[in-house]
């Protein structure tokens, strides 16, 4: 069983415990998760709440009891918000919609993937167990000794010290395929440093409404376009939105190298003239997509643009 340590504060039950019990009262600090592409923080200024900031607006919580982990509730009925804790993972539902499960910034969250190239390596993270994979050799497995985050880094490594990784909260952009990861990765061999991405790439795309503002130079920030990818163990994953005009829905695959949207439908309102030409335009070109990109500042929503032949879709998350 790996050993996990978090440094300068004592170990606790859940991400949230741990930071009311490393924060003094004058000054608590702050814990970012992503719940997807969903970016919020959280902080514990008194015992038995939470302050949670979600999409730009600041929500108090209070504890209500819970079978495992931390949950936190609010009391306002017309915008309701809960958020459960337990280790480096949550669960965030706003207003009855359920979030991708959400990870501290920089967690390894298992069961976990990285790789890089030049020479391939693939590293797979589960039970507390490394996989290293090299392109032509045999695997190798590593028990994992030695678990830390801190400053939305994670650190793990085996007994002697021969593997250690260090997985960091940075977008990636792998540098073949040229697919997007949410985390950077390095990982250390005795005297060899390789360096690669980690992370699930869709956790990028869902957990978002994004805001279609522009296809190229043609301005929609006016217009009501929208677009979700679902998130569902189950279910196939689908786009939902609005399409300026109508609702419209389809299934989307994302692979090694591309992201594919297929099987586009919708309802069949009538609008003004303008507005079915915008939604045409948009629903011809989101079946055109064939990739996707990411720019996210620190601190700052991500911005996804949608590469399709027929341009290019800029989408921003919607307030």
């Amino acid at each position: 069983m790996a050993q996990l340590t978090l440094p300068r504060c004592i170990l606790s039950a859940t991400a949230v415990a741990v930071l009311a019990a490393c924060s003094s009262a004058d000054e608590p600090s702050e814990v970012t998760y992503y719940c997807g592409a969903q970016q919020i923080t959280v902080m514990t200024p008194d015992e038995g709440q939470l302050r949670l900031n979600y999409a730009g607006q600041q929500h108090d919580l209070r504890t209500i009891e819970s079978a495992s982990g931390a949950r936190y509730v609010n009391d306002d009925e017309e915008f309701q918000v809960s958020f459960w804790s337990r280790g480096e993972r949550g669960r965030l539902e706003v207003n009855g919609q359920d979030f991708p499960e959400c990870r501290q910034a920089g967690a390894i969250v298992e069961p976990f993937t990285a790789q890089g190239n030049e020479p391939f390596w693939q590293v797979s993270i589960e039970n507390d167990e490394a996989v290293l994979r090299n392109m032509g050799e045999d695997d190798v497995s590593y028990s994992i000794a030695s678990h830390t985050l801190e400053d939305q880094r994670s650190a793990i490594e085996n007994d002697d010290g021969s593997f250690r990784m260090t997985v960091t909260e940075s977008l990636c952009q792998d540098n073949m395929s040229g697919m997007y990861y949410p985390q950077t990765v390095t990982l250390e061999l005795g005297d060899d440093t390789l360096h690669g991405c980690g992370g699930r790439s869709e956790s990028l795309l869902q957990g978002v409404d994004w805001k279609v503002v522009e296809l190229d130079d043609h301005d929609y920030r006016d217009e009501e376009v929208t677009i979700r990818f679902t998130h569902s163990d189950s279910d196939e994953p689908q786009v939902v939105g609005l399409a300026a005009c109508n609702r419209y829905f389809g299934q989307y695959e994302l692979g090694g190298e591309s992201l594919h949207i297929s099987q586009l439908a919708g309802t069949k309102m009538a609008c003004e003239d303008e507005t079915m030409r915008i939604e045409y335009e948009f629903l011809n070109a989101l079946s055109e997509s064939r990739g996707f990109s990411v720019e996210r500042e620190d601190g700052e929503p991500a911005v996804v643009f949608l590469h399709t032949s027929e341009g290019r879709l800029r989408l921003e998350q919607a307030q």
